[in-house]
């Protein structure tokens, strides 16, 4: 039995041992100021802005390709009656290539790569021009012009040169696909992922129609206007697909990323990332409408000469403007969702908004009470307006927590609770043992171990003290927190 004296001498003795040790001053924790807390959101804000930008303005010119038709357009001017036909047929020729395009260049897309698809798609102007140039006109003395008929063959010819392009460049040279492309095999087919992946897809392009559908059926609308408001609201539509390429830009980029974030469990910086898309793709949407609006009268004389078009034309210009606008934010809210793979909101929000709100104001306002072409232009607004209203309403009650852990389960196919629980605690410690600077979530969602499954079960408490201490070691290994003693 240990006396007091014997106590005293173990506690001198711990006291004179310490003493010879160096003194060690630790710093006392303290919780980070408000301003400090400000200077560090900030700081994420703008990193995360950077890496947005860096992909939206190569985005922006990738959806440029949407100006291939104005190309066309002087060509088949001069070519007579024939040339509606002529376009329709281009549609039909380049169908399968520009899907194999659209397929691979999403591919890329997803890793955030989108810099071989800008610069095959700035090629492929020059590629059809050129082409337009030679099979209509042909080359004196050497090749003779085939007339209408070699429109079509050029965009048949620019649209074989994308993908062509974009596989020998993005496969063959720079080889960008191997660190996502390990081969195919049969295992790839699994059912469960292929029955995700028809519902997912079968989702998007039910939206996908719903949403341009509209406007088709809207220019129907118009035709009971009279031919006048008919060819202004089809250069109205054609400035829209010209818009529209500027603030998409920053949707997809915002739905990359978020996906990308939420695979590899980082719910807040998904968040993050949508409130930096939102507000990047509200200055593009607001901004080109602005654009539009201070030089409608260059912009109109560029589409049309005829003095009674321009004037209807200006007269729905600026209510166009609003619509784009809310159209840029709807779009960009909708690019979350879809990057969260929730396509039966889209559906049900793109059905009311479009087909309940859009299309039966626009017949209200512009047919029944002779509101003319700013009367369907008025449904556009409210219908784009019904559209932003319910997107931000849902992405307001989301939690963004669950989503990750949905985004988790299907990425790794089917786990149980106490998998997905443990990938979770991983993909934190990861995420945490990260740089924040780092631009490109994909990385981490690569490096991330994959279907985390534990030998053997553990008691609960067991379980999550096996796990903190695994994310302590990991926490430790990463900060060299003994510099900081």
């Amino acid at each position: 039995m240990m006396t007091s004296n014997d106590e005293d001498l173990r506690y001198r003795s711990a006291s004179e041992n310490s003493a010879l040790l160096p003194e060690i001053k630790v710093k006392p924790l303290e919780a980070p100021s408000r301003e400090k807390s400000f200077r560090a959101m900030r700081r994420a804000f703008w990193n995360e802005a950077r890496a947005v930008w860096k992909m939206a303005w190569k985005v922006s010119l990738v959806t440029a390709a949407m100006s291939l038709p104005a190309v066309r357009w002087p060509t088949f001017g001069s070519r007579g009656s024939r040339s509606s036909s002529m376009d329709s047929l281009s549609h039909y020729a380049r169908i399968w290539p520009q899907c194999v395009y659209y397929a691979l260049r999403q591919y890329f897309q997803a890793q955030e790569i989108v810099t071989p698809a800008t610069v095959i798609n700035m090629l492929s102007v020059g590629v059809c021009i050129g082409a337009n140039q030679v099979l209509i006109y042909g080359i004196e003395g050497v090749l003779p012009g085939l007339g209408f008929i070699g429109s079509p063959l050029a965009q048949f010819a620019a649209a074989i040169f994308q993908p062509l392009a974009l596989i020998l460049y993005s496969c063959f040279f720079r080889r960008h696909h191997e660190k996502t492309w390990y081969g195919f095999t049969w295992e790839c087919l699994e059912r469960e992922r292929v029955k995700r992946f028809l519902l997912l897809s079968l989702g998007m392009t039910v939206n996908m129609a719903m949403d341009e559908w509209v406007y088709s059926f809207a220019t129907s609308l118009a035709s009971y206007l009279g031919p006048t408001v008919l060819s202004a609201n089809s250069i109205i539509y054609n400035l829209w697909n010209l818009v529209f390429g500027v603030y998409w830009g920053f949707g997809l980029p915002t739905q990359v990323r978020v996906a990308n974030f939420l695979g590899s469990y980082q719910p807040d910086r998904a968040k993050r990332t949508m409130w930096v898309g939102f507000v990047l793709g509200a200055f593009a949407s607001v901004g080109s409408a602005l654009v539009v609006f201070l030089f409608r009268y260059p912009i109109v004389d560029a589409f049309t000469p005829d003095p009674d078009l321009q004037a209807t034309i200006h007269v729905a210009l600026p209510i166009f403007c609003i619509a784009v606008s809310l159209s840029g934010l709807h779009l960009v809210l909708a690019a979350v969702v879809e990057g969260m793979s929730l396509a039966s909101t889209l559906v049900c929000i793109t059905g009311v908004g479009s087909w309940a709100i859009l299309l039966p104001c626009a017949y209200l306002f512009g047919v029944v009470w002779n509101g003319g072409l700013p009367g369907l232009w008025w449904g556009s607004v409210l219908g784009e307006l019904a559209k932003f209203a319910m997107m931000a309403g849902f992405l307001y009650h989301i939690d963004w927590d669950e989503m990750g852990m949905l985004a988790v389960k299907m990425s790794e196919g089917e786990m149980d609770d106490e998998e997905v629980e443990e990938d979770v605690i991983r993909r934190m410690t990861r995420s945490m043992s990260t740089p924040s600077l780092l631009s490109n979530p994909v990385l981490s969602n690569f490096s991330t171990p994959q279907q985390v499954r534990p030998h053997h079960r553990l008691s609960e408490d067991d379980r999550m003290l096996h796990l903190l201490h695994a994310a302590a070691k990991n926490a430790n290994r990463s900060y060299r927190t003994a510099d900081s003693l």
